[in-house]
């Protein structure tokens, strides 16, 4: 029965990552299975515990490629059709996880938190709306190189991991969205192993640093993993204009958002 849950949770950790402005990172976290995935991946990079991390990681990992291929042209499509209904269905996705999320921090309330804390909460809030702020919007690179979808593959990789911080949205800013889909709609192999071996590289990095965050610094690294995640909100939302035009549909989506994921994070301990 769990194995269900895991392909579940790893497709939606997939098509995640195809929208500028959320993580797989995120929806790991908001499912209650981010911590564990860390430890796993890294147990299996360590060579440790490789059977029981496997049935852990392997479901969620596939599901997740298949979720990026499969619905990468529909979620392209409901961007571009239904932009205002679709960033307001991860929106409240995202707020419909965040009691849940603050208990199983351990963090009781945000206003149990010490001064200190607060100044890493708002900071990695203000950090991700930062780099949203630097996204060029329609900018792509009109032939990149071999040793580019390398590169965008390591950065990328390394970003997706991060909750909050959406490595599609860092594709964005490096003028590399456009040409890393169309590998992926075009199913060139060549480039994609290229950009694979990117990914490999930078994902096993940023899961070895965060790993010895949680081990050594546990609660801010919680702390600033739920700022990041705060700050995919603003990321998310769309122009007031945009929203005036389409308030309907971005109610109707956020609730449906919302009460999936606080449907869903009542039952993650069971997951």
């Amino acid at each position: 029965m769990k194995i269900f849950k895991y392909v579940f949770v790893g497709t939606i950790i997939g098509i995640a990552n195809i929208i500028p402005g959320i993580s797989g990172g995120t929806m790991a976290v908001l499912f209650g299975l981010y911590d564990r995935l860390i430890l796993s991946l890294y147990d299996l990079f360590r060579l440790r515990n490789i059977l029981q991390s496997l049935f852990f990681v392997f479901p969620i990992l596939l599901a997740a490629m298949i979720g990026i291929k499969l619905f990468s042209s529909i979620v392209l499509m409901a961007l571009n059709s239904y932009y205002v209904a679709t960033q307001f269905f991860w929106i409240g996705l995202i707020m419909g996880s965040l009691p849940s999320l603050v208990y199983s921090f351990n963090l009781r309330s945000l206003f149990s938190l010490y001064f200190y804390e607060w100044l890493a909460l708002l900071g990695s809030i203000f950090l991700l709306v930062g780099v949203d702020h630097f996204a060029l919007d329609g900018v792509s690179v009109d032939s990149p190189t071999i040793w580019m979808f390398f590169g965008v593959g390591v950065i990328a990789a390394a970003s997706m991991i991060v909750p909050g911080l959406s490595g599609a949205l860092v594709m964005m800013i490096l003028g590399m969205y456009e040409p890393v889909l169309s590998l992926i709609d075009r199913l060139d192999w060549q480039m994609i192993i290229v950009v694979g071996l990117g990914a490999t590289i930078g994902g096993l990095g940023s899961i070895i640093g965060i790993k010895w965050l949680l081990t050594r610094y546990q609660r801010m690294t919680h702390i600033i993993v739920l700022g990041l995640i705060l700050g995919s909100v603003p990321v998310l939302l769309p122009s007031w204009k945009m929203i005036s035009l389409s308030m309907g549909s971005a109610i109707f989506t956020f609730l449906i958002g919302f009460g999936l994921s606080f449907l869903l994070s009542s039952y993650k301990k069971t997951i």
